[in-house]
């Protein structure tokens, strides 16, 4: 009906972040108003009014025992999910993908020629290939098929004459039409035999270059090249594919995804669409977006640059649900650390305020101050280690949530849990400090006195 406007309901990275906010900050308003009030106790005044024995003071000290100890629990079963997938993100960059990203830019095409005649589709891919690799501190360039990690996909039945089993029953192969220098410009590595080249024109024999996951299935036995194969479909079934080169593996859609059979041939023997075009600068790449949207435009005008992106950039892409999930286990993790820390706080510091005449009574009996100081950080102890024994059991039963979104690393690693039990430690340490320090400068004969 027109007039009428679709509302998206979906999840929302601006909501997600400003709900964060308001987490945040209304823990800490309400986490840090009572640690405050904790710390500022006037200790004669707390002496002269307090009734020995209380129970509802024992009530109120268990009660926010048990709060810190599960604040500490929930900050380390974040932390430790936050630390388990940054250490997927780090493993998932530093993935070698089979080819060198860096320096590498792509645009996204779309092509709606008015002339889809083969001739013509070949002139216009050879054309855009000539005038932007014309283009000063471009070292290479090419155009392509299909984008790498776009999440486009495409499969041809494969026949191999000397595979009888691919004779009988037709496997698939993951293909890409490329202009020469497509390889080259993509940083991935020819280990034998030669490239798609200027030699693979319309007139010339079909050739093709194959990875080393479809030269280990078809020829275990020896070198591939020279070898013929062929695409089993209506439109190409009986002409020949000859061999020319192994390819390097490399990862095309899915850091994650092992690779598969996949072949490369020349956008010029089989004409396509444009979808990609593929440039190598020098470092700076300033201007060249715009001198390639001139030259694609001074070609035809059926092609469109819808997105231009580095390759490091494409890829990083396809990991984006991990980063998000790790942003958010991140922020939720510091945000539950610093609340326990600041109830950590607030209740010793009132612990203190509650035992001066306890630790004068000791102190004027002779206890140390080294002594005093062990006796609050034990109390605090107690409640931190109670604490992180929950958080690493609490964690050991949710990570595994994180399994699909893992990688390189088990939901149980142990140095990651050591790592996130060890921060929260030290911080626990310095918000238990301050109130066991304080404890130390009370003066015996202020607190017996009110005693």
């Amino acid at each position: 009906m027109a007039g009428v406007r679709e509302i998206d309901l979906g999840p929302d990275v601006t909501v997600l972040v400003l709900l964060a906010v308001v987490v945040m900050l209304t823990g800490i308003g309400f986490g840090s108003a009572p640690a405050w009030r904790a710390g500022h106790v006037d200790l004669a005044a707390s002496l002269g009014d307090q009734a020995r024995g209380s129970a509802g003071r024992h009530v109120r000290q268990r009660l926010s025992r048990t709060l810190v100890v599960t604040q500490v629990a929930l900050s380390l079963a974040l932390l430790i999910g936050a630390g388990l997938l940054i250490r997927s993100i780090y493993n998932l960059r530093h993935l070698d993908p089979g080819f060198r990203p860096e320096h590498v830019l792509i645009f996204d095409m779309a092509h709606n020629p008015r002339n889809r005649e083969p001739v013509a589709l070949a002139r216009v891919a050879q054309q855009v290939h000539d005038r932007v690799r014309q283009i000063p501190m471009v070292r290479s360039a090419s155009v392509s098929a299909i984008l790498l990690f776009s999440g486009a996909d495409q499969y041809a039945p494969v026949r191999i004459e000397e595979y009888p089993a691919s004779l009988e029953n037709v496997e698939l192969a993951r293909f890409n039409y490329v202009s020469a220098g497509y390889l080259e410009t993509v940083g991935m590595t020819i280990l034998d035999g030669r490239s798609i080249g200027e030699q693979d024109t319309e007139t010339a024999p079909l050739a093709a270059v194959i990875n080393q996951s479809m030269a280990r299935k078809y020829f275990p036995q020896g070198s591939p090249l020279g070898r013929i194969m062929e695409i089993a479909d209506p439109g190409r079934r009986g002409k020949p594919i000859q061999i020319v080169g192994v390819v390097r593996d490399a990862r095309y859609n899915n850091l994650r995804a092992g690779t598969k059979p996949m072949f490369y041939m020349s956008i010029q023997q089989s004409p396509r669409t444009l979808r990609g075009i593929e440039v190598r600068t020098t470092e700076s790449v300033t201007g060249i977006p715009e001198q390639v949207r001139h030259a694609v435009l001074d070609v035809t005008p059926d092609l469109m640059i819808r997105r231009v992106a580095t390759l490091d950039a494409q890829i990083d892409e396809t990991i984006r649900p991990e980063r998000m999930l790790a942003n958010l286990c991140v922020a939720f993790g510091v945000i539950a650390l610093l609340l326990a820390s600041v109830g950590l706080y607030g209740v010793l510091a009132y612990s203190v305020a509650q035992r001066t005449g306890e630790i004068g009574i000791r102190m004027a009996l002779g206890a140390t101050r080294s002594a005093v100081l062990r006796l609050v950080l034990g109390q605090s102890a107690a409640v931190v280690v109670l604490g992180l024994v929950i958080g690493i059991a609490l964690a050991l039963a949710t990570t595994r949530l994180l399994s699909t979104f893992l990688f390189g690393i088990t939901p149980w690693d142990a140095g990651t849990m050591a790592a996130a039990t060890a921060v929260l430690v030290l911080v626990a340490g310095v918000a238990a400090w301050l109130p066991a320090r304080r404890a130390t400068k009370v003066d015996p004969m202020v607190a017996l006195r009110h005693e």
